[in-house]
């Protein structure tokens, strides 16, 4: 069994990609949706470029958590998004995802985001437990979506 001392938090960036991690990370996906697209590593490499990807890496190295978070500028203000929470099956309840959300709050609040945003789908019961936990309030706002 895992502890939770015994994972390290890093905010992962192009040069710091090591072998394993796509490989990791498209594990971690087919566990956050039903319908995972496989990163490859110029796509990671991307994503590490244009968001701050946080990740949980356990005792021998290998990913068993992240989220992204993006911010973005428009009118009324600066927002960051919060997206791709997910942890490893065998890494949960191990308060692995309360920390890398708390992680990203820390930085979102560093660069002055006026304000965090996140989805979460109703089923993830746990998940929602969380960021309620840790003071995000359920928005009343629809959410629509177009998919190419």
């Amino acid at each position: 069994m895992m502890e939770v001392n015994t994972v390290n938090y890093e905010f992962l960036a192009p040069t710091t990609i090591r072998a394993g991690d796509v490989d990791a990370i498209n594990h971690l996906l087919r566990q956050l949706t039903d319908n995972p697209v496989p990163i490859v590593e110029w796509q990671l490499r991307e994503v590490c470029e244009k968001s701050t990807l946080c990740v949980a890496r356990n005792v021998e190295g290998r990913i068993v958590g992240m989220n992204t978070l993006t911010i973005r500028y428009i009118p009324t203000g600066k927002v960051g998004l919060l997206d791709d929470v997910v942890v490893d099956e065998s890494a949960r309840g191990h308060q692995v995802g309360r920390t890398l959300v708390s992680k990203l709050i820390e930085h979102a609040q560093s660069v002055s985001v006026n304000r965090l945003e996140l989805t979460c789908r109703p089923a993830r019961k746990a998940a929602n437990a969380l960021y309620e936990g840790l003071g995000f309030q359920r928005s009343e706002t629809n959410r629509w979506v177009m998919k190419f």
